[in-house]
């Protein structure tokens, strides 16, 4: 009887430990291991690089760079790419964010009215995801060198095939080599 109640001790410390860690665990994403989905789902694109910031990211060839006007460049922006009928993009912003970290960066979010945050590893790159219902986007944010949060923002969230295809361009999401 005594080994049963040992055993049952254990696996109820094993159960809390694990669930304790499931809590925490963090998302790791990489390109190596979403590469192959362009071949199996018939995905071409080239990998895009900005002056601002030395991270590349692969854009699908069904979307281009839009011009960037003065308005946009003051608000932030970096790039902005939207497919021919303009019903998906991929905006790279740039936030002020007077130095704050990714991790305050993070428990700021829900102010701002966002969901699903989960934290990631991107490439080695540490990273925040969230959902904005409101625009149908979903968000891969970075904390930069220079005190900045990089963000990146595919939409929409909802459109038939677009979990994959903004997967495998938030898995491409690395330094620039």
């Amino acid at each position: 009887m005594k080994k049963l109640i040992a055993i049952l001790i254990s696996l109820c410390l094993m159960l809390a430990v694990a669930g304790a860690y499931a809590e925490t665990a963090t998302t790791e994403m990489s390109w190596e291991t979403v590469e192959p989905l362009l071949e199996t789902y018939g995905l071409e694109g080239d990998f895009e690089t900005f002056d601002e910031v030395a991270v590349q990211i692969w854009i699908p060839s069904s979307m281009t760079r839009s011009e960037l006007t003065q308005e946009d460049v003051d608000k932030g922006f970096i790039a902005h790419f939207l497919d021919e009928d303009q019903t998906a993009q991929v905006s790279v912003v740039y936030v002020d964010v007077d130095g704050t970290t990714l991790e305050e960066y993070e428990k700021m979010l829900p102010d701002y009215g966002v969901s699903d945050i989960e934290e990631l590893v991107i490439n080695d790159i540490p990273a925040l995801s969230y959902t904005v219902e409101e625009t149908d986007s979903v968000t891969i944010a970075f904390e930069t060198e220079g005190g900045y949060i990089l963000e990146i923002t595919m939409a929409p969230k909802s459109a038939e095939g677009a979990d994959i295809a903004w997967y495998i361009v938030a898995s491409s999401i690395m330094e620039e080599e």
